[in-house]
């Protein structure tokens, strides 16, 4: 039933949300703090664009997102899903920091 699943999954996102903003953070990133969701938006910096960055992300670092072409015409940030570990998180996050070096 869900109502007996959802704060088991609340918790697990906010736990692996409290993880990520700061690893993204010391990584030179600037994501919001997002209330309820199961993804985290990040920002790129100006002139990177979205669909490039998921391409180094990938191609370069093994590190898949999204990026906001993907949902409309904004192009200038990117989507990290928390739908895995914590240490999956942070390594994911730890690569990503080496593509935005790269940038």
């Amino acid at each position: 039933d869900a109502e007996r699943l959802v704060p088991s999954y609340v918790t697990q996102f906010r736990e692996r949300r409290d993880a990520i903003l700061p690893a993204l953070r010391a990584q030179a990133y600037t994501p919001a703090t997002p209330r309820a969701t199961m993804y985290v938006w990040v920002p790129l910096p100006e002139g990177v664009a979205s669909l490039d960055f998921q391409r180094r992300a990938l191609e370069g670092a093994g590190v898949v997102t999204l990026p906001s072409r993907a949902f409309g015409e904004q192009d200038d940030y990117f989507r990290i899903a928390l739908t895995t570990s914590v240490p999956r998180l942070l390594e994911a996050t730890e690569r990503l920091g080496r593509v935005l070096a790269a940038v």
